[in-house]
């Protein structure tokens, strides 16, 4: 720098001192403009010429700059260069100044610099901002960002001054940013999703992913879906519960799930599975949401087609029950009026304990075919019902039988209820028939009491009768009602223990399978 340019930089302290204006002492150093702007309010108030101290003081601002600072001619020669070049390019002071600038600019980026250059020449005191790559010492080369002031107006500096600064660490964040973005898109797309970044303040969303899979629209296109056009995009029998679970989730939980119906671009609908979670500043207080779709249309329509097949399995399966049952009730009808003709009645009681044994069995029947769901029974409903037929049936006319009935709600499977309800018609058939034989045997008392114990259904039937024979007792005994139960009992996998003092009184425990819906 010649004397004079030194002094007018070194005015430009002084302005700072007079104007309180830091510009110079922060990072990053002013542009070209700024420095303009100061050395005009200094020839406005009319400042001393700068002493030799303040010159000095301002080659020691301009030293310091961690940014490049070129001084050059309306060529482009350069006239000044800082120390901090020698640092970002690796050339020494000497080597920038006596290289000719093409030779120092990456082939592909003259162009622009020459671009460049001709505005700043062509608009004097406006700052032209370019990028380009600056050899390096080792054959690489060093982006850097510009800001040329065209300052040949100002009669001391006489030149362009163009602060440059090194962005190779901006450039890298943008590559990695960029590479993870893609990465990001690349993953989304392959796995059939899109997603969201929702700006709750400004309702902007930004869309990536499978937009033109799932919507058919194209990424560009969509980036003008906001949150008011989202919302207008749902089917309408969806809208209020999509938006009531959104205002939900972001007033409490933070997190968002729920399916419905989105428009695509031809006017149809896509069902999708919208998953998201706030980001909160505090509870209730959400700035951003960040979420995924995904296209579940095939899955909704085979879960309905799954349906309608379950539909019209459970309807046929009713069918077939309800023709079960009516041909038991034939049955029961046809040993009902064999057993009127009958003038043996030992015969007729056999018929009665066949009938009742088929009763149970279409009683069971009778209950699939009422059910909506038939994975399961109700136990404790369906030997209400054995109970009370074997009860109004078999009540003697003398001295009656009180009932009692302890059963708790307990499901099991068809498998299970079916050999349940044949236990019950005979232990029950068999207390009415020997229980109270003997006009001695003081109040007559039955209980069937049904309930779930550890993972095991235990079923009790008693009554206070004169008890049970030893022979009865025996597990050798052959007759027909105690090895029906005997083999029902198998047939549940279970176990019995039966007791003859002050009554007879069954327990009978098998476990509890869980009904497959």
């Amino acid at each position: 720098l010649d004397a004079a340019q030194l002094a007018k930089l070194g005015s430009l302290l002084q302005a700072e001192a007079m104007f309180n204006c830091p510009v110079l002492l922060i990072e990053p150093p002013p542009n070209a403009l700024q420095l303009a702007k100061l050395v005009q309010r200094i020839e406005r108030a009319r400042l001393p010429v700068p002493s030799p101290d303040a010159a000095s003081a301002a080659i020691q601002l301009i030293s310091s700059f961690s940014d490049m600072l070129v001084l050059s001619d309306r060529s482009g020669r350069r006239n000044y260069v800082n120390p901090a070049a020698e640092r970002i390019t690796g050339f020494s002071l000497e080597e920038l100044m006596h290289t000719p600038v093409p030779e120092l600019v990456h082939p592909e980026d003259l162009e622009t610099l020459h671009l460049a250059q001709a505005q700043c020449l062509a608009r004097p005191g406006e700052p032209v901002r370019y990028e380009f790559r600056h050899l390096r010492k080792d054959g690489g080369f060093v982006p850097l960002e510009a800001i040329a002031s065209n300052m040949m107006a100002v009669p001391e500096l006489n030149c362009l001054v163009v602060t440059l600064r090194d962005i190779s660490q901006r450039d890298l964040a943008q590559t990695l940013i960029q590479a993870s973005e893609q990465r990001y898109r690349i993953v989304a797309e392959q796995t059939g999703q899109m997603v969201y970044d929702w700006d709750v303040a400004t309702g902007r969303i930004h869309w990536a992913g499978a937009i033109e899979h799932i919507t058919g629209f194209l990424v560009e296109d969509y980036q003008d879906v906001d949150i008011q056009r989202w919302e207008d995009m749902i089917h309408p029998e969806d809208r209020e519960l999509a938006m009531e679970t959104l205002q939900r989730a972001e007033a409490t939980e933070g997190r968002y799930t729920v399916e419905y119906r989105l428009q695509h671009r031809d006017g149809s609908y896509v069902t999708v599975e919208d998953n998201g979670i706030f980001l909160m500043h505090e509870p209730g207080r959400a700035y951003r949401m960040l979420g995924s779709m995904k296209d579940i249309s095939e899955r909704r329509r085979a879960s309905q087609a799954l349906q309608l097949a379950l539909h019209e399995r459970e309807v046929l399966l009713q069918e077939i029950h309800h023709r079960v049952k009516n041909n038991f009730q034939v049955i029961i009808s046809l040993l009902s009026l064999q057993m009127r003709k009958l003038k043996d009645a030992a015969a007729s009681q056999h018929l009665l304990d066949a009938r009742s044994r088929i009763r149970s069995l279409a009683l069971i029947h009778e209950k699939l075919y009422q059910l909506p769901n038939m994975a399961d029974i109700d136990l404790s409903d369906y030997l209400t019902l054995i109970a009370r037929e074997l009860h109004a049936a078999r009540q003697p006319d003398a001295e009656p039988i009180h009932l009692t009935l302890k059963l708790e709600p307990v499901h099991v499977q068809v498998e299970q209820a079916i050999p349940c309800g044949l236990l019950v018609n005979e232990l029950l058939t068999n207390v009415y028939k020997h229980a109270f034989a003997n006009q001695h045997c003081g109040e007559r008392q039955v209980l069937l009491r049904v309930c779930a114990e550890a993972g095991e259904i235990l079923l009790e039937v008693s009554d206070s009768g004169c008890g049970i024979s030893e022979r009865a007792l025996d597990d050798t005994s052959q007759t027909l009602g105690l090895q029906l139960v005997r083999q029902l009992v198998r047939q549940l996998q279970g176990h019995y223990s039966l007791h003859g003092d002050g009554g007879t009184h069954w327990q009978i425990r098998f476990g509890l399978r869980v009904a497959a819906h």
